[in-house]
């Protein structure tokens, strides 16, 4: 996923190297939603492979993966900040990618729990799965993830705020509170 290119000045004379996050990241910030969605995909399959996971392009590359980080940390933000596009499927590819990342899910925790605040329930449902991936640096999504819970957000499963409930509050205080709610919520059990 490295790529080698020629400077535009032909009296350069030098080679660079850039990595394909950065290209994934400039597209990501295009004007046609399309652009992003693609950027924040490239990212984010970067970001898996990183991981350990994969990608859509880790079987037939033959790339043994140790050249280094896939995505140069000045990149990174493209994909939080794209949780907060104008697009709704920029939002969700930047979830997906996210929920495919523990570690990247971390560095994005801030504009996951605001990105549960979104009016679109398919972004929110994608967003619930980054939280989970994140952990217990989403903390601050335990409101939020109450209100899911408790059936007080229209449009989204409760039964799909378990898993990033138990995953936010893992170790904590809290813990104990989160399976007693969840065990006492008829609307979990109803269905």
């Amino acid at each position: 996923y490295r790529m080698d290119i020629w400077p535009a000045d032909p009296e350069g004379g030098i080679r660079g190297e850039y990595r394909i996050g950065d290209a994934f990241a400039r597209a990501a910030t295009d004007a046609d939603p399309v652009v992003r969605e693609a950027g924040v995909w490239g990212l984010g399959e970067c970001l898996r492979r990183e991981a350990g996971g994969g990608g859509a392009g880790a079987a037939q590359s033959g790339d043994s993966g140790d050249s280094g980080p896939e995505v140069p940390s000045h990149s990174r933000g493209a994909v939080a900040d794209a949780l907060l596009d104008p697009a709704a499927n920029v939002r969700i590819r930047a979830a997906r990618a996210l929920a495919g990342s523990p570690g990247a899910a971390v560095g994005a925790a801030g504009n996951l729990v605001k990105a549960l605040d979104d009016a679109d329930s398919s972004v929110v449902v994608e967003v619930l799965a980054a939280i989970a991936a994140a952990g217990p640096a989403a903390g601050e999504a335990v409101p939020a993830l109450r209100m899911i819970l408790d059936g007080r957000r229209t449009g989204i499963d409760p039964w799909r705020a378990c898993e990033p409930l138990l995953a936010v509050t893992r170790g904590s205080a809290d813990a104990q509170a989160v399976w007693t709610a969840m065990a006492s919520s008829t609307q979990v059990y109803v269905r």
